[in-house]
């Protein structure tokens, strides 16, 4: 008797070239946990098309990495992603430094980690429970 392979939800990230590091750190965290299930791309409309016409389904994670500079990284047609409308973001971090949000859109769960700088958004990847 054979059974069909069990589906795991996929975690999704997308960061920018500035935000590589903190990738690279949040990969060395979720990785035992996900294994091939994780996969990384950047900010860029060709990655999010490829990423979401082919392989996210419902129940995945997107995990976006950003700076409060990078507020057109994200394309337009991704930005619904968003936890909030981009002002609030800028005024939670200038005023906290760096936030996560959780949230859904799509029916994905969406984590936004949103930072000051990239050393921000490495602490905030690092001291996130995940």
């Amino acid at each position: 008797m054979s059974s069909a392979p069990l589906k795991y939800p996929a975690v999704f990230v997308f960061y920018s070239e500035k935000n590589v590091e903190g990738e690279r750190h949040l990969g060395k965290i979720l990785y035992p946990k996900l294994t091939h299930h994780l996969t990384g791309r950047y900010h860029t409309s060709k990655d999010y098309e490829e990423q979401f016409t082919k392989f996210i389904k419902p129940g995945n994670t997107i995990i976006l990495m950003l700076t409060v500079d990078e507020k057109d990284s994200i394309p337009e047609s991704f930005r619904d992603l968003l936890p909030k409308a981009w002002p609030e973001i800028e005024a939670e971090v200038g005023s906290q430094g760096a936030v996560k949000y959780d949230s859904t859109a799509r029916n994905l769960n969406v984590v936004t980690l949103v930072a000051k700088d990239s050393a921000e958004l490495s602490k905030l990847v690092e001291k996130t429970s995940w």
